[in-house]
This record gives structure tokens, sequence and C-alpha cells, in this order.
């Protein structure tokens, strides 16, 4: 009978310390889950082309931001084609209203 309170005793010593490791693992698990919550939201896997991290997607408006710019400057200054990259595009856009500026300043004087 001894060796059964024994036996029974290191049972319940197993027993509550897989208890213990249990909730360990499970707490661990619920922190970790809370930094995934508190981080910040992402999918794994996003399709080709439509990022979803806050960084990409910023970035994403600030481009199109730019573009739209792009765009309607070009249609702002004369002369322009449409094969003229961006820095060109600036350059002529630049010396367009030095002329401009000029001609302000000729019609100020007559």
């Amino acid at each position: 009978m001894a060796g059964f309170v024994v036996l029974s005793g290191w049972r319940f010593l197993q027993d509550q310390c897989g208890l213990e490791h249990q909730a360990l693992v499970l707490s661990r698990h619920l922190s970790l889950r809370k930094e995934l919550q508190d981080s910040v939201p992402c999918k794994l896997r996003a399709r080709r082309g439509c990022a979803t991290h806050p960084r990409s997607v910023a970035e994403r408006v600030r481009r199109t931001k730019i573009s739209e710019g792009i765009k309607r400057l070009h249609d702002l200054v004369p002369n322009m084609d449409k094969q003229t990259n961006t820095a060109d595009m600036l350059n002529h856009a630049m010396e367009y209203m030095k002329q401009l500026k000029e001609k302000i300043e000729q019609m100020k004087e007559v």
C-alpha cells in the first residue's frame, strides 16, 4: 500500500508539473498573440503588386501623388513630348517658367 501511495503521489506531482507546463505554454502563447495583435498589421501572403504593410501602402500613395503631379505639370507646359522623362520634363518646366517670368517683367516695363 505504501508503494501505491508513493506512486500516486508521484503521478500527482507529474500531473501538477504537466498542468504547470501547459499553463506556462498557454501563457506564452497568449502573450505572443497579444504582441502580434499590438504590432503593425500585416498579411503574411499578399497577391503580387498588392502590398498590405502600412509603409508599403503609404509609399504607394506617395508615388501616386508624385505621378499625378507630374501628369498635371506635363499638361500645363506646352511643347512637351509624351516620351519625355521626368528629369527632362522638370528642366523643360523650369525653362518655361523662366520664360514666363521674363515676359511678365517685359510687360511691366511697357
